[in-house]
């Protein structure tokens, strides 16, 4: 594992005990526009150096405090030490970009590509680089009594100084770059938290005489990565950005139309349950008269909810027309089809509902249904070297579609339950807001 420096070990306590999360406006993602200005994003840019370490810095503290030692488990470590690069990271690049502001003569993001970023600011190496922030490191050298705090910005504001807007893109492609990396690291985080929980049934089954903690630290564990998540794809596609569409801002798309995602969302989740199943049941999208209303959300989140939840529509009748014609012999044509209905039950409301004839869920198992790691589906394995994320994983048999899927949909402030009939079926309800407002929702 990647050695830390110890300034960024003691910053995450820091800020872990001191520092709270600032939760965003979702009207504040929309002010970057379909054209976004490059010192927006660099205000951006340096708002998220700051506010992403100190969600990385709760969970590492969390994670690093578990009780039974579970902390000293390896998969734990390692998923600390993800956590701990990342936070280092962000935090240098901040720093940089303050020193930056502070000296227009300091390196600028060019030159701070080299590790460790500030080698002309230390005399002896790395001994200090160990011990001081870039920031620490410039305040000595300038014989600052105190460090400078960062300067502080709004998750949308602007860049004024004329020595640093000159290197604003180039500033935001060096952070797109991090961004970038933080999000490849961290991808088989909902796996490796799989495989733990997994193994702490075997290695630590008195955790799960607390199954309402666990379910509230994976809650938090799970929530506070689906909103740096956001946080990260949303930022990397602005400044990514080209004109292509004025119904798009960043990761948002402003009329998305529901019934097009839901219809993407069907071909994948059909693809897998034929690669894992041999055979997928069709999907009929039904849409009002003169079409399905748009509204403002994020495609890529619908779409991995409802990936989900057909995953699970699929497999329920596939099994249920193998109990009638046996193991392997199902036909496409011979089952009833799932059907997503998308309505308006509100001027400000869109409601989903993904409808099936599979297997049903039995009256003992529905109330469990969100609980992590329970699964009606037969358990499986998953590979402990396994790089990719959930998307990618087995079609079932880990348990972590459904808790995550409504962990999604509760972020942007919308509902998602379940009713099923053992043996007649199940319908799965999603409730969303039309336009993009109200603000993040998670528990840090």
């Amino acid at each position: 594992m990647t050695q830390i420096p110890r300034w960024a070990l003691q910053r995450i306590v820091e800020l872990a005990k001191s520092t709270k999360p600032t939760c965003i406006k979702f009207s504040d993602m929309l002010k970057f526009g379909a054209n976004p200005k490059p010192t927006h994003l660099l205000a951006s840019s340096q708002f998220l150096s700051h506010e992403i370490p100190v969600r990385l810095a709760h969970r590492f503290h969390e994670m690093g405090s578990l009780p039974y030692n579970i902390s000293q488990l390896e998969v734990v470590k390692k998923v600390k030490s993800w956590y701990a690069k990342s936070f280092q990271e962000l935090v240098e690049f901040g720093e940089q970009l303050e020193i930056k502001r502070l000296n227009p003569d300091a390196a600028g993001p060019a030159e701070n590509q080299k590790k460790p970023f500030f080698p002309s600011i230390l005399s002896t190496g790395r001994q200090e680089y160990d011990e001081m922030s870039p920031l620490a490191a410039f305040a000595e050298k300038n014989g600052m009594s105190d460090i400078p705090q960062l300067n502080g910005r709004d998750y949308f504001g602007d860049i004024k100084e004329a020595h640093i807007v000159k290197h604003a893109e180039e500033y935001n492609e060096r952070f797109a770059r991090i961004l970038r990396g933080i999000v490849e690291r961290h991808n088989p985080a909902v796996l490796t938290a799989a495989q733990a929980v997994n193994k702490l049934r075997h290695s630590h089954p008195q955790v799960f005489q607390d199954v309402v903690g666990l379910q509230q630290f994976l809650d938090r564990f799970h929530g506070n990565r689906l909103a740096i998540r956001i946080l990260i794809g949303h930022h990397a596609s602005l400044i990514l950005q080209k004109q292509s569409s004025p119904n798009r801002v960043g990761i948002v798309n402003t009329r998305m139309d529901p019934g097009d995602v839901a219809s993407d969302a069907a071909v994948d989740a059909a693809e897998k349950c034929e690669e894992t199943l041999g055979v997928a049941p069709r999907v009929e999208i039904q849409c009002p008269v003169g079409g399905c209303p748009h509204m403002t959300f994020v495609p890529s989140h619908l779409h991995h909810v409802l990936f989900e939840v057909l995953k699970n529509s699929m497999r329920a009748v596939v099994e249920k027309e193998e109990q009638k014609v046996g193991f392997g012999n199902a036909e496409r044509n011979n089952m009833p089809p799932i059907v997503v209905s998308i309505i308006e039950p509100s001027s400000q409301q869109i409601q989903i509902r993904i409808s099936d004839q599979g297997v049903g869920i039995s009256a003992e198992n529905l109330p469990r249904l969100f609980t992590y790691a329970f699964t009606t589906a037969k358990a499986v394995d998953i590979d402990e070297h396994f790089s990719g994320d959930e998307v990618h994983a087995p079609l079932a048999g880990f348990g972590y579609g459904l808790p995550l899927s409504r962990l999604y949909v509760k972020y942007f402030n919308g509902s998602l339950w379940i009713e099923s009939t053992e043996n007649v079926g199940t319908d799965v309800t999603i409730l969303l807001r039309k336009s993009f407002d109200g603000t993040e929702t998670f528990t840090y």
